[in-house]
């Protein structure tokens, strides 16, 4: 199916940080367009705003209550802005949301600032609850290496003013309480909001006599840190309050231990090579892309491909291709990507009628008929003549593997299939499940360089990744 229409939808019922996720979905309103020439409208959350009536219905039903699971009454108010064929785009969408458009199979894309926050720009954190936008996600997302190589440097430049100033370094064993806000989303549980005192017994469990220190949430009101200190002071008469930078706190060779009920920044402790202990859980968890896709974690998107367009012409036209039944769907610039399919092996004309009334899997078929026709399958045959036992090659900053079956694979998933071309140079077809996209990969040196040009005549090289 193509999408009839985007629509901005978030969880409209918290008032709290608006103003960010209009910022966003101002930015996307245009890249959209520009990517899908799919205009989006105001968000569901402006609509209402006109509309006095929704507004007061809106204004008296309760952000935590519907966290989790929405009541009638606000998905009375969502439900005209809300049907099949439409794609939800949303920032920091709630569980409760989630499982609502889940159940009516309305498509959603689910993104927010990621809880690593240390890298030179920033992080968007983004799911789907389609697996073909889902894959994209997968290739675009960063890797561990990525992120433990900025915290290296970040680590190492701090240390290596430290080690200018001759201080003596105390390697005291120390409990750092990380606080959060006290309506904090990822606090909640069960329609209330998580307290420090709710952990008591965990928190003790590991004391072990060692001192406690608390960093209170720069956007604490001083009657919650208050109350946070009191519980604390229970289990550490001499706790102080740490107002030394986090990161700081990360980079020096203290051998702290970082606790907390689910701040983002427990999640980044470990990548300074901190212990860090979560009480309760994270909102967003966290996927790099050699990790295995989890239905309620996020992939690590940058911001600069977040907001490019190319970025959103690979997830949305991707899964056009996928569900397009026919090829009445496409517009003239994808039959033109259509059309690059065949690239010239075979006679079929996209403007006669005869295939217009195939469905995906079956368009598919015939696409994979046609190149067994014209290409070799791999065989034991064909690689030694062409001396090719596939292996792994850096692709476009990602690693895949060509196996001996003809498939191609990155982070264990299928991502194409590859051919060889029956000429007397060295070449192979690669053929990439993603838009059908095509490559033709030549090499002169015994497959460890591999000169590509696509069927757009885009020209690139690809090296084997060193054993």
């Amino acid at each position: 199916m193509t999408f009839k229409k985007i629509v901005f939808l978030d969880d409209i019922a918290r008032s709290e940080f608006w103003p960010a996720k209009e910022f966003f979905y101002d930015m996307l309103r245009t890249v959209i367009k520009q990517a899908s020439g799919i205009k989006i409208e105001s968000s569901v959350r402006e609509c209402i705003k006109k509309e006095s009536q929704i507004s007061e219905k809106l204004s008296n039903i309760s952000w935590i209550q519907n966290f989790e699971n929405l009541n009638s009454d606000y998905i009375d108010i969502i439900e005209p802005f809300v049907s099949e064929g439409i794609l939800i785009i949303g920032y920091e969408m709630s569980p409760g949301l989630i499982k609502h458009l889940t159940n009516r199979k309305i498509s959603w894309i689910d993104f927010r600032i990621s809880p690593i926050r240390f890298l030179p720009d920033l992080v968007i954190a983004v799911r789907s609850s389609l697996k073909i936008i889902n894959k994209t996600l997968i290739s675009k997302s960063l890797s561990r290496d990525d992120v433990e190589m900025e915290s290296a440097k970040i680590m190492a430049s701090y240390r290596h003013n430290e080690n200018y100033k001759n201080t003596i370094k105390n390697k005291t064993d120390k409990i750092l309480v990380v606080g959060q806000t006290e309506s904090d989303a990822s606090i909640i549980y069960n329609n209330l909001y998580l307290k420090l005192n709710d952990f008591e017994k965990e928190i003790k469990s590991f004391l072990d006599g060692r001192p406690i220190g608390y960093i209170p949430h720069p956007s604490s009101n001083q009657q919650h840190i208050l109350k946070e200190m009191s519980f604390l002071k229970t289990l550490d008469d001499d706790i102080s309050i740490i107002k030394t930078p986090l990161y700081d706190l990360f980079c020096q060779e203290q051998n702290y231990t970082f606790v907390g009920i689910s701040s983002g920044a427990l999640q980044e402790a470990e990548f300074f090579g901190k212990k860090a202990l979560t009480l309760f859980q994270p909102i967003c968890n966290v996927l790099y892309r050699k990790d295995k896709n989890q239905s309620n974690a996020f992939w690590q998107i940058g911001f600069k491909d977040f907001v490019s367009v190319d970025f959103w012409k690979m997830v949305i036209f991707k899964s056009k291709y996928r569900r397009a039944t026919t090829i009445e769907n496409f517009c003239p610039n994808e039959l033109r990507k259509l059309h690059n399919v065949w690239w010239g092996y075979s006679a079929i004309d996209l403007r006669n009628n005869n295939i217009l009334h195939y469905s995906s899997l079956e368009s598919e078929n015939k696409i994979k008929q046609i190149l067994k026709f014209c290409l070799n399958e791999p065989s034991e045959l064909f690689c030694k003549l062409y001396n090719f036992y596939g292996g792994e090659y850096i692709w476009n900053d990602r690693v895949v593997d060509f196996d001996l079956n003809g498939k191609i694979y990155c982070n264990s998933i299928k991502e194409g299939e590859w051919y060889f071309k029956n000429t007397p140079e060295l070449s192979i077809i690669i053929i990439w499940d993603c838009g059908y996209w095509i490559d033709k990969a030549t090499t002169t040196n015994e497959w460890k360089k591999l000169s590509c040009v696509n069927n757009l005549g885009h020209k690139f090289v690809v090296t084997r990744v060193l054993e």
